[in-house]
């Protein structure tokens, strides 16, 4: 009996030897298909690198000051610059690209911060999330009209970014996508674009009724919400630190999530009785905002609406608001004065949360719910 499973246990090691040197050989057969499926082309500085399986410019030499990318390497159509093909190659400074490239991978050029000079051509559909960021030299970007598609962050943190121009095929363009562009102060959009317009410079949807991006670079101190708008988009003005004043047209219904975050300049926001929902973190963090009348048509104030900004020093919630969520005027570290009127239902957790200076509040009998902490750490209040 033991010998039969001696025997049995030799040919068990052996099959899996022989797997294993089987195995062994197809993964080098592969590597070696890999390698030789790389190919090298000279630019000024160095060298790029060509992945001819794919069609692919997968890397660069770090000291490459200009590429200009063939139609064709050894025969073989260039279609793509992949992932972080150029990632952190702070000598280039001018890219010419032919028209076989149809796409520029997720960050292709992030962190080339020389680099001034991209000239696209048509054939180009699709620029991946964070292509560009941090390009601290590029100043303006004209996108052709064959491009449908812009990722996420693909300009974000471009500081010397001065003017963009949108195609008439942009059907999609992603979030954040100019965070941080402190000099930005144009975009324009082709009029035959489907999906989205411009009005002076700021980005619109196609019908004029959302209020996509506001550039940072411009240089008003007010600005005037245009007429036939019914919200301001999501981080609409993110960080847009010249704007003192925000008139809001009477069109408006609401204002979308972090639209006026950190605005640092803004100190008065006029809001129409057209006004029903103020999104979450729509005011973070505007330190100097002081004057806000809150119209008798908001039913909803958004977690962190309010948060941070300390300028504040009184506000009335009217009696057309049902909910105050969660952090609405947490750390408004100034705030010495709040009416709630009758017709607030519930007042969320940390809605007062560290309003050191908040000396009274007087709760109407509507409301039936307090959450945790809302007015923790108001150290002023009697």
């Amino acid at each position: 009996m033991k010998q039969i499973m001696k025997s049995e246990l030799y040919v068990i090691v052996a099959l899996t030897m022989f797997i294993s040197v089987i195995l062994s050989l197809m993964g080098t057969e592969n590597v070696n298909a890999k390698e030789e499926s790389f190919m090298v082309y000279p630019v000024v500085g160095g060298n790029i690198y060509f992945d001819s399986s794919t069609g692919t410019i997968i890397d660069c030499d770090s000291g490459v000051t200009a590429v200009t990318i063939p139609n064709d390497i050894d025969g073989i159509p260039v279609v793509a610059i992949g992932k972080e093909a150029f990632y952190l190659c702070d000598e280039l400074k001018t890219v010419t690209m032919n028209n076989n490239v149809s796409t520029i991978g997720k960050r292709a050029f992030a962190e080339c911060t020389s680099l001034a000079n991209v000239s696209f051509a048509e054939g180009l559909k699709n620029i991946e999330a964070s292509a560009f960021i941090h390009c601290d030299a590029l100043a303006d970007m004209i996108i052709p009209d064959s491009v449908e598609s812009i990722g996420d962050d693909v300009f974000r943190d471009c500081d010397n970014l001065k003017h963009v121009t949108f195609s008439k095929s942009i059907k999609n363009i992603g979030s954040n996508l100019f965070h941080l562009c402190s000099n930005l102060k144009r975009i324009d959009v082709n009029e035959d674009n489907p999906q989205y317009a411009s009005i002076s410079g700021v980005l619109v949807d196609k019908i004029k009724r959302e209020l996509l991006f506001y550039p940072a670079g411009k240089s008003d101190t007010s600005y005037r919400i245009p007429d036939g708008i019914v919200n301001v988009g999501k981080e609409a003005f993110y960080e847009c630190n010249n704007i003192k004043r925000i008139f809001l047209t009477n069109s408006m219904k609401s204002i979308g999530e972090n639209a006026f975050f950190q605005m640092n300049s803004l100190e008065e926001v006029i809001m129409p009785d057209s006004i029903e929902k103020i999104g979450s973190g729509a005011f973070w963090g505007c330190k100097s905002l002081k004057d806000v009348k809150l119209p008798n048509s908001v039913t909803e104030i958004g977690n962190g609406a309010f948060l941070g900004c300390l300028g504040l020093t009184d506000i009335i919630i009217p009696d057309s608001v049902v909910c105050i969520k969660s952090g609405a005027f947490s750390a408004c570290r100034n705030l010495v004065n709040v009416e709630i009127s009758e017709g607030v239902t519930t007042i969320g957790a940390n809605a007062f949360y560290e309003c050191i200076r908040l000396k009274k509040v007087e709760i109407p009998e509507s409301v039936t719910m307090i959450g945790e902490d809302a007015f923790a750490y108001c150290d002023s209040l009697k």
